[in-house]
């Protein structure tokens, strides 16, 4: 599962990737995130989480990528 899409990524002010860098990328970084919240978001839908906590979480597999 990929919580971040390329659009979102560009959103967030990251642009070192390009889509086809980031796409080589985005499922490690989904997989070492899901490893730290011990599999959190497989159970919780990202979408519909707290706004805060959800931001949160992008950024922080936005940086993964990075």
């Amino acid at each position: 599962m990929t919580y971040l899409s390329y659009t979102e990524y560009e959103a967030l002010g990251m642009s070192n990737l390009t889509e086809s860098e980031f796409d080589d990328l985005i499922g490690k970084a989904c997989f070492v995130l899901d490893s730290q919240t011990r599999d959190f978001y497989q159970f919780t839908d990202l979408e519909s989480d707290m706004p805060y906590r959800k931001q949160k979480f992008k950024m922080a597999v936005a940086l993964q990528v990075e």
